[in-house]
């Protein structure tokens, strides 16, 4: 019994080994987003356990919430992943505190989106922006699969309503283009914010559900053998007639 104790002790302690080196390998950030935020994010095998996967460095990406809810829903294929996985792996040393894009700011761990327009500053983080992203998740995989919406316009009901459930609010589209109250701004952000960070999802670079195929390689068809025409002959000279000399001669005449 000890033996055994000290066994599974051993492993778990090598797999919580493992896990520290892939999290430190990436900056304790997600190698996939375009943000790399380190929300919340885990240790995730590529190839699946269940599948023949292992718990080893090279088959383990670290993911935040997001992408990790785009793997689960196998919107991104191995191959991209581990892509993904590389890339990152070699800047991770250099990771931003920060992402910046066009006015919004995104910072990893805690989570905080926030944005300066107008002379307004305009944040969410902490417990609410915890509760809104629940609400997010569950609203976003009613959409996709219940009623079959494709995942931009997806992302997009399934922030309004989670805010709505959030806070029994939903500003006209007037009001959201406007930007005209706290609350309006606050829901613009919530969208910018979780689309800038699924925008992977949404790029040519993910794969659609379905497996990838390997294109099998037609076989190529034979060459047609072109029947070669026998050459032709040289006709050879025909040997030139002896030329018959007419003797001068004539024939005596007959008495």
């Amino acid at each position: 019994m000890s033996e055994m104790a000290n066994s599974s002790s051993g492993s778990s302690s090598s797999s919580d080994q493992i896990r520290v080196e892939a999290l430190q390998a990436n900056a304790r950030r997600c190698c996939m987003c375009p943000p790399h935020v380190g929300f919340r994010v885990e240790v995730v095998p590529i190839q699946a356990l269940t599948v023949g996967g292992s718990f080893a460095p090279a088959n383990l990406a670290v993911l935040c919430p997001f992408c990790r809810w785009l793997v689960q829903r196998q919107r991104v294929s191995m191959t991209a992943l581990k892509k993904f996985k590389k890339d990152w792996e070699a800047q991770a040393a250099k990771a931003p505190v920060e992402y910046t894009d066009n006015g919004l700011t995104i910072i990893g761990e805690p989570l905080r989106f926030e944005t300066h327009g107008r002379r307004l500053a305009t944040v969410l983080e902490g417990s609410e922006i915890d509760q809104l992203l629940t609400n997010f998740f569950n609203c976003l995989d009613t959409f996709l699969v219940h009623e079959d919406q494709h995942l931009e316009n997806a992302i997009s009901l399934a922030v309004i309503r989670a805010f709505r459930d959030q806070y029994n609010y939903v500003p006209p589209e007037r009001e959201i283009k406007e930007l005209s109250t706290a609350d309006s701004r606050k829901l613009d952000l919530l969208y910018r914010g979780i689309r800038t960070i699924l925008s992977t999802g949404l790029a040519s670079k993910v794969r659609a559900a379905a497996p990838e195929r390997k294109r099998s390689a037609k076989p190529k068809k034979p060459a047609k053998k072109v029947a070669k025409k026998p050459a032709k002959k040289s006709a050879k000279p025909k040997p030139a007639k002896k030329a018959v000399k007419k003797s001068s001669k004539k024939p005596p005449k007959k008495k």
